[in-house]
């Protein structure tokens, strides 16, 4: 790490920028360092409280209607499922604010069969032991069973169910929802308003058949997973070393594979026009061809629009103004395209050179999952911190409530007292209190999360832009000693500030646009008017754009930070005015890297997928003995596809920042200096032969001067 030397033999000139890189470097934006530092301790002080004195298994584990965890309190620890005495109760509109009014209990397993105790109750018609009570009742004891169940002590019916995330629910088998359900002895299953139909339980219930296929299904590929993991590895890895490889050749490869797509293009253009008017002169003779599309109107039959004239000479004349412009670009714009190809190539050298920044992402990468474990731990915990909640239920049943006993009402089970005439009020469990008083404490979690999600991205890449900043300046380019070392020390000793306040503004524009989600699907639950959802839609449209926009601007800037040691606003100044002086430059340099990284990624992930496919297919016939059997053979291929994707990414992103880092280091060269001896070009001389440039010979003195 100790990388000082790093500048004054390797680098150009002493502390000018006009020569290189800044050594003379001093702390930038304190302040915002200060205040990202506190932020950050109070965010993980907050989430140390949340995690020591929340209890996430209130959230994990289902609760009965005394707030007893099924499956981990005292008591209930054999008994881990959760039971509904009547889920047509669950299913009203105000069911989030008013709870699921049933009586909820643990038992050991969901129950296997259909049962319906009658109504009336009749004591011989079903054996005791069939009935589901809470903890506290003993049907063996009772004698009057009826009692019980209109006490909401015992359900007077359950169904065949399946467990789901440990709920009983029902599985309904049914394709009617008006069917009736019924009893073992055929009779309909009564409720307190009658016969329940399959549409009482349906609404609001996904399908139990539906979720056990779902669940059926994750276990076979869980189970493919286990069996083929290996192989896995090996894919993922394949796919990392085609990316390097693919980095490496760009070098030879970036010239050739552009100049063939933009020549190409033209071509494949030239034959669309040809197409197109070919078809429309042999529809000429067609009287149904003649038809305008105004006439046809709209229809989801596509094929009667290809049947028209209008239609072909439409394609003709787009694909015309598509030519003329791809025309004139290659034709004005050719020596700015042979200056991105040309920095393409520079940027695999200099990735070439310091190979080490391709492990980099790694980093910041693994950082940013220990961010993601430790916000959703909090998260969690924060939302465990509540108390038990109870409220009345069943009120609306009574003739005559007693008085400071209203529906809704909180209530405390162990002294609750509230007796009606008829009906049977109940103190059940409704939730945990506290949502409203935490929920600014949820809002801190979430914009600290997006804060250091957004701080470790541009610190990776500030490490990478010095890392090729050293790269661009050094006279020695191949022989750098320890450059992404010197990144890493240098960003962490000097411009922690500056990534704080850069990312601060990415993140706050995140959490504005995550804030304007939430309001969307809020307001979808209600009629909304027109141009306040136009409105609504414009600001995200907005803010999205100027997100972009300013992630851009940040990028640039923190190259600028790696020459200069700038602070941010002095960076970020500087650059609007740079992209402004060479607005086409960066247009076709930005579009022309993103084209050939495209091209990159399909290229490697179309290799990888294409051979994994035939692999795990078995047809490649000396591989068969060494692939498992899976239940389905494109689960590994798929997870291979996906996962050589993001390491393609991160391969690519290193040789994006690079290109981005030397054409920012190019745009400051050719400004600062004139190629004389006191201020020499440090471009490479395939960038000054390109421009027409070079450094003036240093004058000898002879030795007759002498």
């Amino acid at each position: 790490m100790g990388r000082n030397n790093v500048s004054d033999s390797s680098l150009h000139g002493d502390s000018s920028t006009v020569h290189g890189p800044s050594k003379n470097r001093s702390c930038t934006d304190v302040i915002c360092l200060i205040i990202f530092t506190v932020f950050m301790l109070g965010w993980i002080s907050i989430g140390v409280y949340a995690v020591i004195f929340g209890d996430p298994s209130r959230l994990i584990h289902p609760t009965n209607s005394k707030g007893q965890k099924c499956g981990y309190d005292h008591g209930l620890e054999n008994k881990s499922y959760l039971v509904f005495f009547d889920l047509t109760k669950c299913f009203h509109p105000d069911v989030l604010i008013s709870g699921c009014k049933t009586p909820q209990v643990c038992v050991e397993k969901c129950p296997d069969k259909t049962f319906f105790a009658g109504l009336p109750v009749k004591n011989e018609s079903f054996d005791r032991k069939d009935l589901i009570c809470d903890e506290e009742t003993d049907v063996n004891v009772s004698t009057d069973l009826e009692n019980l169940i209109n006490e909401g002590h015992c359900a007077r019916y359950y169904l065949k169910s399946e467990s789901v995330a440990y709920r009983c629910l029902p599985a309904l088998p049914f394709s009617d929802n008006n069917e009736i359900l019924k009893g073992p002895d055929g009779n309909p299953i009564l409720g307190e308003n009658g016969a329940i139909t399959v549409g009482d339980l349906i609404d609001g219930l996904h399908s139990a058949s539906l979720l056990s296929n779902i669940q059926e299904v994750g276990q076979r590929i869980f189970q493919d997973y286990r069996r083929a993991w290996p192989h896995i590895l090996v894919g993922l890895l394949a796919g990392a070393i085609i990316s390097f490889f693919f980095i490496v050749l760009m070098y030879c490869l970036a010239a050739p594979v552009i100049w063939v797509s933009l020549l190409a293009m033209p071509v494949v253009l030239g034959y669309g026009i040809y197409h197109s008017l070919w078809r429309y002169t042999s529809l000429k003779d067609s009287p149904e061809a003649n038809k305008t599309i105004a006439e046809i109107g709209f229809t989801l039959h596509l094929d009667v629009y290809f049947q028209l004239q209008q239609t072909w000479l439409g394609f003709a004349v787009i694909l015309m103004i598509l030519l003329l412009i791809l025309l004139l670009v290659l034709i004005f714009l050719r020596s700015r395209i042979r200056l991105a190809i040309a920095l393409i190539e520079e940027g695999s050298r200099a990735v070439r050179d310091t190979m080490s920044s391709l492990t980099f992402p790694v980093m910041p990468f693994l950082l940013q999952m220990v961010a993601i474990g430790f916000f959703l731990v909090a998260s969690m915990s924060i939302s465990s911190l509540a108390s038990p909640e109870y409220r009345v239920s069943d009120i609306k049943n009574c003739l005559s409530p007693s008085s400071g006993c209203k529906e809704g009402d909180l209530c405390n089970p162990d002294s609750f007292n509230c007796s009606c005439e008829e009906g049977n009020p109940t103190c059940i469990f409704f939730g945990y209190t506290g949502r409203q008083e935490l929920f600014n404490i949820h809002i801190m979690n979430i914009f600290a999360f997006l804060w250091a999600i957004c701080f470790l991205s541009a610190w990776g890449e500030l490490v990478l832009a010095i890392t090729f900043v050293q790269w661009y300046w050094s006279r020695k380019k191949s022989s750098l000693h320890y450059p992404l070392s010197y990144g890493i020390w240098c960003s962490i000793r000097y411009h922690i500030g500056t990534l704080a306040l850069g990312s601060l503004l990415i993140a706050l524009l995140k959490f504005i646009r995550l804030a304007l989600e939430y309001l969307d699907y809020q307001l979808q639950k209600y009629q909304q008017n027109a141009v306040a959802k136009a409105i609504l839609c414009c600001c995200k449209c907005c803010f999205y754009c100027l997100e972009k926009f300013l992630k851009f601007m940040n990028r640039n800037a923190y190259v600028l930070v790696a020459i200069n040691g700038y602070s941010f606003c002095t960076a970020i100044r500087k650059t609007f005015s740079l992209v402004m002086r060479n607005v086409v430059r960066f247009a076709v340099i930005d579009k022309t890297t993103d084209f050939l990284l495209f091209l990159g990624k399909l290229t490697v992930v179309g290799i990888v997928g294409i051979l994994s496919f035939f692999v795990f297919d078995k047809r490649i016939s000396f591989m068969e003995d060494y692939i498992p059997e899976t239940n389905y053979y494109l689960t590994p291929v798929f997870t291979i596809v996906i996962g050589t994707f993001f390491i393609a990414s991160c391969f690519f992103s290193v040789y994006e920042m690079a290109i981005d880092t030397l054409f920012i280091c190019f745009l400051e060269d050719c400004e600062k200096n004139d190629g004389s001896e006191e201020k020499p070009y440090a471009m490479p001389k395939n960038l000054m032969k390109l421009l027409g440039k070079k450094n003036k010979a240093p004058v000898q003195m002879s030795s007759k001067a002498l």
